[in-house]
């Protein structure tokens, strides 16, 4: 089984920036299972983290 790991490149703004920050959704969980497409010879894909990502614990 092959593991996966998403590289999300977010712009970087600046500490000065007024607004709101929108949470931008996930297309795909941690933990999740795809079936890959390619010739590597893997047939699922393991979801293991989402770089860029960073999580808030307790968050209501």
């Amino acid at each position: 089984m092959w593991t996966l790991v998403l590289s999300v490149s977010l712009p970087a703004g600046r500490g000065g920036s007024s607004g709101a920050k929108f949470r931008i959704s996930l297309g795909l969980p941690v933990g999740a299972v795809i079936n890959c497409a390619d010739n590597t010879g893997a047939k699922n894909l393991y979801i293991i983290s989402v770089k860029g990502i960073k999580g808030r614990l307790n968050r209501l």
